[in-house]
């Protein structure tokens, strides 16, 4: 049965009146209850039809039984453990149990797990709160649950329940509820929906109806306010055929509201029935299809319109038919002209790939037959240099000889890489590197002409920078040596400065390395021809400083692959400063730690004597980092005055190059007062220097730094009374078993001198297969292995020693002139350890050497 708005509001506020009675009721008994068992009622009045009856202690203990059996609520007695003591019959019909299964049972039992710590936490602190219990059928009852505390003892007590049914309270609550949502659900719908009553004046309805009527239509009749029509003009009285019990659906009809315009309507219509099957109501619900029929109508109109159009279209097509047959076979001449075009297409194609591949076997030749008698050149020159030639004028004509044959390996190696990047042939690897090794393999490419022309190096790494990182070292190593060749190249005096610093952004570091020099500088009108192909910024530059402009060009073109930029700040005659950045993730790595692991260091005292500032921040930030007291003096003058007074030290280090007197003259100086000072010299490389002292090359590395001042400490601590001696790495002598594998006599000439030079003593064979004889006569520490050479090659040996001595064979370094793509990891896929180019470096030879030392060490 529907009812009127009025009788459910009527409803709701007695449902709300007799709910806060209920709750009255209980709260009156539940404290009857509590009064009864403290013992503060001693007679008990209890109203019945009858009249009322007055029972004594004894007789309202009778009465209280009988109260409690006749409330609504359930009640319930337990001990402190939830065992029921008591229970009235309310509560056993809320559970379905006799009464005699209830009593003697746990109370828990009818509490549902989800319930049971708040029922427990209502034992600790009594009072009132809403929860469920479940029945014997497994039914849950929604429940008010009362407790109160009956004191049996001191160390005792007992918990009388009251348990309040919800279930009709609920249910009264929810189809209040429902009523307010279908009253929701019918204002808010975006159909006109109607609800009338038995006399046909609506009660209930949408804001659609309002929309389409244009006013509020409350209790008004349905038909005086919608005369609809039928298409056939006839009049459609919904409500009425509703009223009396007939059902409409989906009939089309139209309204013309009272402004004129007229809607077109899908209608329903249905009566509303009471639970005993009286008609109370009607329901009418219109589907504005107003817009749909203006669209049928000019679809019908279109297509009226199409068809005619088709007739006229078939007629031209008729026409065109012939005109395209005539098409098609121009189209099919076309289409075999365009195959035969795209056979000749691949012809090219295939030739072009056959060129280019011609072309880069040319390179790879070129390179090789360049190289190799550009080594013998370089290397013999640097070893008479090396040797002291004293006719002057012969030992400027080998320094000629010298710098030529270095300038146009520079310019080889610019154009041949120019040309991999120009073909896009460029790869970067992916693999984790020691960034600060990188660093120092850079500067010392470098190092000796900075030594020769008097300039000092310095590098400072900040602590942002991470220790390993994941990117290409060998492409970032030549990107900062092609910008500190530059330096040193275009600076006559003073300082070349290479810092780095890091920053986070977005899971990776992005890494800044900054080249400051105090050269020549650039002018602002200048710096456009910067990183152009074949430019300098002034014809004049390549005139006195050669080069062939690419350098820059192809710093650039690597720095974009590895997702930064590069750019350069400069004053003419003050100096420039070239910046870069690079992406890089970090690397999990063990780099060498040079802080915690040599406490003895902690505390020591150390003197640094530099006239340079650059050298005094950067070597006194060092050793403060290791816990260590430096005191440092820019004049040989104010170290002697302290040396003198009697100020002690552990170490001193001593610049070898300072104006008022060099290093080695201060030591002198300093061994007349003080003759177990053990002294570390800085020098530039290549100086010949005595060897009753310990020297360092600068660039100083912390490395090579901390490494020799833990040596000397140690030897403090372990008294030993010999006298520092030279830790410079490339004079020492080694007993490295070396084999080398060349075919070119002059470039094993070459290399044997070098080896000499440094140390160390090679065997020589001419070609790969006297090299795998050469170690089954006897085992190898190391192979320096040509690739080409006649009858067996570099590659090939390289495979058949690896298959041999799998576990033990020797480590394999490729030297070749090779300088083209691939060629690196053609090398490590046969087996080889590394990889070094000709013409050979000094510096980058002795680095491998020092590398398989240690590891042999170690």
């Amino acid at each position: 049965m529907t009812k009127s708005h009025e009788e459910i509001l009527a409803e709701n506020e007695k449902l709300s009146v007799e709910n806060e009675e209920l709750r009255r009721s209980l709260g009156e008994s539940q404290e009857l209850l509590h009064a009864i068992s403290r013992g503060e009622v001693d007679a008990l009045v209890v109203s019945r039809p009858g009249g009322d009856q007055v029972f004594t202690l004894e007789g309202a203990d009778r009465a209280y039984r009988v109260l409690i059996e006749a409330m609504n609520e359930g009640a319930v007695t337990t001990n402190s453990e939830g065992t029921i003591l008591y229970c009235n019959r309310r509560f056993a019909e809320m559970v379905k149990f006799s009464l005699e299964k209830v009593i003697g049972s746990s109370i828990y039992q009818f509490i549902p797990q989800a319930d049971q710590a708040e029922f427990r936490a209502l034992l600790q602190k009594p009072g009132r709160v809403e929860l469920t219990i479940r029945a014997e059928d497994e039914s849950i009852l929604p429940v008010y649950i009362s407790i109160n505390s009956i004191k049996l003892s001191e160390s005792d007590k007992a918990f009388c329940v009251v348990v309040t049914d919800l279930t009709e309270q609920k249910h009264k609550d929810e189809i209040v509820a429902a009523e307010k949502l279908a009253r929701s659900i019918i204002e808010q719908a975006t159909e006109a929906v109607v609800v009338c009553d038995e006399s046909g004046k609506i009660i209930r309805f949408s804001k659609a109806v309002s929309r389409i009527l244009g006013f509020d239509p409350a209790f008004q009749s349905f038909e005086d306010i919608f005369d609809l029509r039928l298409p056939i003009v006839k009049k459609l009285s919904p409500v009425s055929a509703a009223l009396r019990g007939e059902f409409l659906l989906q009939v089309e009809a139209s309204f013309e509201r009272r402004d004129g315009m007229l809607f077109h309507l899908f209608l329903n219509a249905g009566p509303l029935k009471s639970a005993n099957g009286k008609i109370i109501g009607c329901v009418v619900t219109l589907a504005d299809i107003t817009e749909r029929k203006r669209i049928e109508e000019a679809l019908l109109k279109a297509k009226d319109e199409l068809e005619l159009r088709v007739q006229e279209r078939t007629a031209d097509l008729t026409n065109a038919k012939e005109e395209l047959e005539c098409t098609n076979e121009e189209l099919r001449l076309e289409i075999e002209e365009h195959n035969r075009t795209e056979i000749a297409l691949l012809e090219a194609k295939d030739a072009a790939e056959a060129a280019a591949q011609a072309k880069s076997d040319f390179m790879a030749n070129m390179s090789h037959e360049i190289r190799t008698p550009m080594n013998a050149v370089i290397g013999m020159t640097s070893l008479l240099l090396d040797d002291g030639i004293p006719n002057p004028e012969h030992r400027e004509f080998i320094e000629t000889i010298r710098m030529s044959g270095d300038a146009l390996m520079v310019i080889i190696n610019d154009i041949l890489d120019f040309s991999k990047m120009q073909e896009d042939l460029v790869i970067l690897e992916d693999q984790p590197f020691e960034l600060a090794k990188c660093v120092e393999e850079a500067l010392d490419l470098v190092a000796g002409k900075a030594s020769e022309k008097g300039l000092n190096l310095a590098y400072t790494i900040d602590k942002s920078v991470p220790n390993v990182v994941i990117g290409d070292p060998n492409r970032l190593r030549q990107i900062l040596s092609n910008l500190l060749s530059n330096a040193v190249k275009f600076t006559e005096r003073g300082e070349i400065k290479l810092s780095a610093s890091a920053q986070k952004l977005n899971g990776t570091h992005e890494i800044r390395f900054a080249v400051q020099d105090t050269g020549i500088g650039i002018s602002q009108d200048q710096m456009d021809h910067l990183f152009v192909p074949f430019s300098q910024v002034d014809v004049s530059v390549t005139r006195n400083y050669g080069g062939t402009g690419l350098g820059l060009v192809i710093s650039k073109k690597l720095v974009e692959l590895m997702g930064g930029e590069i750019w350069v700040m400069s004053m003419l005659g003050k100096g420039s400063t070239f910046y870069f950045t690079i992406k890089a993730e970090t690397a999990p790595g063990d780099p060498e730690m040079l802080v915690e692991d040599q406490p003895q260091l902690v505390g020591k005292h150390v003197l640094i004597v530099s006239d340079n500032r650059t050298n005094r921040r950067i070597l006194g930030g060092y050793i403060y980092s290791w816990g260590m007291v430096p005191l440092v003096a820019a004049k040989t003058k104010d170290a002697q005055n302290w040396i003198q007074r009697g100020d002690t030290f552990d170490v001193a280090i001593l610049d070898a190059d300072m104006p008022e007197m060099d290093g080695l003259a201060f030591a002198d100086e300093i061994r007349r007062h003080n003759k177990t000072l053990p002294l570390v010299i800085l020098t530039q490389i290549g100086q010949h220097l005595p060897t009753n002292h310990a020297y360092l090359t600068k660039p100083v590395t912390p490395s090579q730094l901390h490494r020799v001042l833990t040596n000397i400490i140690s030897m403090q601590l372990a008294q030993k009374s010999e006298q520092t001696r030279a830790v410079d790495k490339e004079i020492q002598t080694s007993s490295l078993r070396i084999l080398l594998a060349e075919d070119n006599v002059t470039s094993q000439k070459v290399a044997k001198q070098m080896l000499r030079r440094l140390g160390y003593r090679a065997d020589v064979v001419a070609n790969g297969i006297e090299a795998l004889q050469a170690l089954e006569r006897q085992p190898y520490d190391l192979v320096l292995m040509d690739l080409r050479m006649p009858e067996m090659d570099g590659l090939q040996a390289t495979r058949i020693i690896r298959q041999r001595w799998p576990d033990n064979g020797p480590k394999i370094i490729a030297v070749t002139a090779y300088a083209l793509q691939g060629d690196k990891e053609k090398c490590i896929d046969a087996g080889m350890d590394d990889y070094i180019s000709k013409p050979i470096r000094m510096n980058e030879l002795a680095a491998i050497l020092e590398l398989k030392k240690f590891a042999e060490d170690s």
